[in-house]
């Protein structure tokens, strides 16, 4: 298996994985500061960070491929949490109740996360590639008439082009997640809150989590994400051609 095959296994898993987490982890409602938060804040902006790792690392259609791929293997985990809580019990067990309320809560907020989960990835991912098109001309000077010609458009450019420009990485990926973000919060918190938590609370938990969401975010791009996707890209480069 080559190298490129090989992170992609590894960054699917995760994108699996880290939404299949932040979904259960989300039932519980915590208190941040008198604001009340979802689990799923403390792993979910982890999501947005692999999926701009499988755009910048495998293009646009890769990493479409992934977001429609973790949305199926989501739908499939709620599927089998609702067949085992309408098994019955065995008597003398008594977990039921808690399991019920565990697994069977996350239903309405895993529909609310998945909605929002490939609007906002679709959308992070069409702005961070726009960006990196337009990066990767601004630094080859067009002039203005061949931009207007429509040499600014990603069918234009090669894809090993794409692959090759790494510059810029940190500033498409926090302004591509300012708006993949903002349609996430607006379509989970309503779906998954909305009715459930006093209004006041309500919108006082969807503002923290889209603050407090950039906020984690930006500080994994700023220190971890960004090394550790360029040191992964540079891995695949580097592999003996056969």
């Amino acid at each position: 298996m080559s190298r490129k095959n090989k992170v992609l296994v590894v960054l699917s898993s995760l994108m699996v994985l880290t939404l299949v987490i932040s979904n259960l982890a989300a039932v519980k409602i915590w208190n941040l500061f008198g604001i009340p938060v979802d689990g799923g804040l403390i792993i979910f902006p982890l999501s947005y960070i692999l999926g701009d790792a499988a755009v910048e690392i495998y293009g646009k259609k890769t990493a479409r491929f992934l977001i429609y791929l973790v949305t199926a293997l989501n739908i499939l985990s709620v599927l089998v949490f609702t067949a085992v809580i309408a098994l019955p019990a065995f008597p003398g067990w008594n977990g039921q109740e808690a399991f019920a309320a565990t697994l069977g809560s996350s239903a309405r907020i895993t529909i609310a996360s998945l909605t929002g989960f490939v609007a906002s990835s679709l959308s992070n991912n069409w702005l961070f590639v726009r960006m990196k098109v337009q990066q990767i001309h601004d630094s080859r000077h067009y002039s203005p008439v061949e931009l207007v010609a429509g040499l600014h458009k990603e069918k234009d450019l090669l894809p090993e082009t794409l692959d090759k420009y790494d510059k810029g990485y940190r500033l498409r990926s926090i302004a591509s997640s300012l708006l993949g973000r903002l349609l996430d919060n607006l379509l989970f918190e309503t779906i998954a809150f909305l009715g459930v938590l006093p209004l006041s609370d309500f919108l006082k938990q969807a503002v923290a989590a889209y603050f407090e969401g950039m906020i984690v975010e930006a500080f994994l791009v700023f220190t971890i994400s960004e090394p550790i996707i360029m040191a992964i890209k540079g891995y695949i480069r580097a592999e003996p051609s056969v």
